[in-house]
């Protein structure tokens, strides 16, 4: 593995003190936290912070870099923790890949400890990075402040290309392994596309560097693989000596895995047909729709997260082969032009649009006020920009289909809450085709239901595409829906029976 010569860093500005008690770190719907950050990786919706600096950040950056021991503690704290993040992503991928392979029913596959410590997992590695990048952030803002003539696009690329440097060399002092390997490619890429965001503040220049990347992305996954050793519990050399300060993440993704385990409904996954209408708004099963009640040969096709740079090619595929899908997005992104406008050519374009939340925060674990916020504001918000009132909700990691008071607010609304029976786990597969092999074996075994992707992903966009091929072959009898018809289908034969 080689350096990037002028490596492309980013960093955004989203605040959390990540600590060894996160699993209660996040309750307040105006605190910068994890529970404030988009899933996936990317949050091209807080470009605008970063392109228009507030006296927030301002002050924020006078507090922690009045302590140089400080800032540098906390900043060699998260690049390692970073790292374990993504390699025991990559390891636990490998444990739910051979669950898969070995015929296990999806039902307890989904119920296992290894799929929950994943939805745990997707949470505190981007609460992790998102910490990371403020740190360096503020120590940009500074820069920027003390030295008027500084330009911030030239020191974006100063502090951004060091911290690059460092997690490479980080990596390399570790074993090598196929999961060191993916972390870094992991690290890098979603650093680029945030640079891309922060230097310009153009989204037609992160489109156009996506563009590049992505034509090269499969040939970079297949290339780490190349003698690479297949090690588990590498992320273990990462976690911090006893008496150093750290994170040890396994720990923490173990904790929220605990928590998450009592938050998400498994149970009513598949369940006979009843009088009156099959799904409608409320918080029983009938207001839960998993996909396993769909008829034989059915399948909804959906993305989570967006807007993002990356949903533009979304769409364009989905135009292309002809197909609809449903869009489950996040009102913090529609807040950017360019990304209301992509909202509105979903609609536009025959594709449904559903509430994902304000911000892809972990709901349950909110106050009153938090999920308020993150249900009705985003409803309201989301209505006001788009002009179209959602019907539909998904909560972020599924977390809260359990909990009453949550759904409670949902179906309140009006809203049918949509979860899902195909999850591809493609925000920590950098491969597209393993992706997609993911999901047809899921499929396969299922012959029905919700299949879940995310349009923030250079990897979700070029596996998805693939899996549109399937979906469109006449040979494979498969008639794709979006939620808002199959929901209007089934409702309307449970109405027309004696």
């Amino acid at each position: 593995m080689t350096k990037k010569k002028n490596g492309n860093w980013a960093v955004t500005s989203m605040t959390l003190a990540v600590s060894a008690t996160f699993a209660s770190a996040c309750t307040s719907p105006t605190t910068k936290t994890a529970e404030n950050t988009v899933a996936g990786g990317r949050n091209p919706a807080s470009v605008n912070s970063l392109c228009h600096p507030t006296p927030d950040d301002a002050a924020e950056a006078a507090r922690v870099l009045a302590s140089p021991g400080r800032y540098e503690d906390k900043r060699r704290a998260r690049l390692r923790a970073m790292v374990q993040a993504y390699m025991l992503g990559a390891e636990l991928l490998d444990h739910y890949d051979e669950m898969l392979d070995s015929g296990k029913p999806l039902a307890k596959i989904r119920k296992s400890v290894t799929y929950l410590k994943l939805l745990a997992l997707h949470q505190i590695r981007q609460s992790i990075r998102h910490s990371l990048e403020d740190i360096y952030m503020v120590k940009i803002e500074q820069e920027v402040q003390t030295n008027p003539g500084f330009r911030r696009d030239e020191v974006v690329r100063k502090y951004t290309s060091d911290a690059g440097e460092e997690i490479q060399d980080l990596i390399r002092g570790g074993p090598d392994t196929l999961y060191a390997r993916l972390a870094l490619l992991d690290v890098k890429e979603s650093f680029e596309d945030l640079q891309d965001y922060y230097v310009t503040c153009d989204h037609t220049v992160f489109q156009r560097n996506f563009d590049k990347r992505l034509a090269t992305h499969n040939a970079d996954v297949e290339e780490l693989k190349k003698g690479a050793k297949v090690k588990r519990n590498a992320h273990k050399y990462f976690e911090p000596l006893r008496g150093e300060k750290g994170l040890h993440v396994a720990d923490l993704v173990d904790r929220l895995a605990r928590e998450m385990r009592d938050h998400v409904e498994f149970e009513n996954l598949g369940r006979d047909p009843q009088s009156g209408p099959i799904y409608k708004a409320g918080v029983g099963t009938y207001g839960n729709m998993t996909g396993n009640g769909f008829p034989k040969g059915t399948w909804a096709l959906t993305y989570d997260d967006g807007p993002a740079g990356t949903t533009t090619k979304v769409i364009d595929n989905l135009k292309k082969h002809d197909m609809k899908a449903t869009f489950f997005m996040l009102t913090q992104q529609l807040k950017m032009a360019a990304y209301a406008a992509m909202g509105k050519r979903e609609i536009a374009e025959g594709h449904a649009v559903a509430s994902h939340s304000y911000t892809h925060a972990n709901v349950p674990k909110l106050s009153a006020a938090g999920r308020q916020h993150e249900i009705v504001d985003a409803v309201n918000d989301f209505t006001t920009i788009l002009g179209v009132r959602p019907k539909y909700f998904r909560l972020p990691y599924g977390s809260g289909t359990n909990v009453t008071s949550v759904r409670q607010i949902i179906a309140d609304q009006g809203m049918i809450h949509v979860f899902w029976n195909v999850d591809t786990l493609d925000w920590q597969d950098k491969n597209p085709d393993s992706i997609v092999q993911r999901a047809l074996k899921q499929m396969n075994q299922l012959g029905k239901g919700i299949i879940l992707f995310h349009d923030i992903h250079p990897q979700s966009v070029v596996a998805s595409e693939k899996l549109m091929g399937y979906l469109k072959d006449p040979a494979n009898h498969i008639r794709t829906v979006t939620i808002p018809e199959i929901v209007d289908e089934m409702n309307a034969a449970a109405a027309a029976r004696p």
